[in-house]
C-alpha cells in the first residue's frame, strides 16, 4: 500500500515537472513578445518606464516558475520539499510585487506591511541558511575526526 502511495506521488510531481515546465516556455516566449512589442511601440525604439516595469514583471514571473521547478525537482529527487528553496521563492514573489506597486494605489500601511514581509522573509531566510551552513560544517567535521580518530 505505501508504495502505492509513493508511486502516485512520484507520478504527480512529474505530471507537475511536465506541466511546469510547459508554462515557463510559455511564459518565455511572452517574456521575448512583450521585449518585442515594447520596442516597437516607441518611435525610438527606447521602452518607456512603464514599459519596463511590464518586462520586468513577466522576467520576474518567469523566475519564480523556475524556482518552483527546482523546488518540484528537489522533491522528486529527494522526496523532501526544501524550505530553503520555498523561502526563496516568497523572496522572489514578494520582490515581483514591490517593483511593479503602483504606490498611489495603497495606503501608507499596506506599504509598510509589504515592507514588514519583506524584512521577516529575509529574516527567515539568513537563518535557514545560517543552520543549513552550521549543520554541513558540524556534519563534516564530525566525519572528519571519526575518519582521524579511526587511521
Amino acid at each position: 500500500m505505501l508504495n502505492i502511495i509513493k508511486q502516485s506521488e512520484r507520478f504527480i510531481v512529474i505530471i507537475l515537472i511536465v506541466l511546469m515546465t510547459l508554462m515557463l516556455l510559455v511564459a518565455t516566449l511572452n517574456l521575448g513578445y512583450t521585449v518585442f512589442l515594447k520596442f516597437l511601440e516607441s518611435p525610438t525604439y527606447l521602452i518607456t518606464p512603464r514599459g519596463l516595469m511590464d518586462i520586468f514583471d513577466s522576467f520576474l514571473i518567469v523566475l519564480i516558475g523556475l524556482e518552483l521547478l527546482e523546488t518540484i525537482k528537489t522533491f522528486l529527487k529527494d522526496n523532501v520539499v526544501h524550505v530553503e528553496v520555498v523561502m526563496l521563492v516568497a523572496l522572489i514573489a514578494i520582490a515581483r510585487k514591490v517593483i511593479i506597486l503602483d504606490y498611489d494605489k495603497y495606503t501608507g500601511l499596506e506599504v509598510m506591511g509589504i515592507g514588514v514581509l519583506i524584512v521577516a522573509l529575509a529574516v527567515g531566510y539568513y537563518f535557514i541558511r545560517r543552520g543549513i551552513y552550521r549543520y554541513h560544517d558540524h556534519s563534516s567535521s564530525k566525519i572528519e575526526s571519526e575518519k582521524i580518530s579511526q587511521s
